[in-house]
């Protein structure tokens, strides 16, 4: 008689397959590591108190991560993703015209860094200092927000480049005034209100572009 062709279905454990089970470790473990980076810092933390975190073992933990660093990465790609999406989702919602769409990125972004300390902390601080994988890591999603801005100035001011203005650079210096606007906001214990901080960074941008005036064509 000729054996079957089908593979057996995979086992289940408590009406769950393994892969859904490792999955939620690996959600319970990116939580863990928000709170305890976003709140203890990357140098205090230990696998030990991390996976008392997440509620559970150390055999676990190294079964998803090589260690504390690669989990921290995960962290760090996961929030920085979140955020960039939200700030798309809030520039497709906004008006079609350069400054409405650049007011509603900046609301997302010190939004996001304004609900909650932890992702701020890990975000604006702990990934430029964990090491020089994290320092990149954060280095290439200011990159990548500097795209974003650089797609929309190409677009409506064509005439920066026969200025003499580099795009890119302009827009790298925009996010590098962005980013310590929103260090010296948490560090300060957001102190200002967010509307406040949202239009003082649109104003860096306003006289860096001349907004007040329409785009030379």
């Amino acid at each position: 008689m000729a054996q079957s062709s089908k593979r057996p279905a995979p086992r289940r454990y408590g009406g769950r397959s393994d892969q859904e089970r490792r999955n939620e470790r690996h959600r319970r473990l990116l939580e863990a590591g928000i709170e305890t980076f976003g709140s203890l810092g990357y140098s205090a933390t230990t696998t030990r108190r991390l996976c008392a975190e997440a509620g559970l073992t150390q055999r676990y933990f190294y079964q998803a991560f090589d260690g504390l660093e690669a989990l921290f990465v995960a962290v760090a790609r996961h929030l920085s993703e979140e955020l960039k999406q939200q700030i798309l989702t809030a520039m497709m919602a906004a008006e079609p015209e350069p400054e409405a769409m650049i007011r509603s990125s900046l609301g997302a972004y010190f939004h996001f860094m304004g609900d909650d300390p932890r992702v701020a902390r890990i975000l604006l601080i702990e990934v430029f200092s964990v090491s020089q994988q994290t320092e990149l890591l954060a280095r290439h999603f200011m990159d990548e927000l500097s795209d974003l801005l650089q797609g929309i100035l190409e677009t409506r001011y064509p005439a920066l480049l026969r200025q003499g203005i580099s795009p890119r650079l302009l827009t790298t210096g925009l996010i590098g005034a962005t980013h310590h606007i929103a260090l010296r906001w948490i560090m300060s214990d957001y102190a200002e209100p967010l509307e406040q901080v949202v239009e003082t960074a649109l104003q860096i941008c306003r006289n860096a572009l001349n907004l007040s005036s329409p785009p030379a064509s």
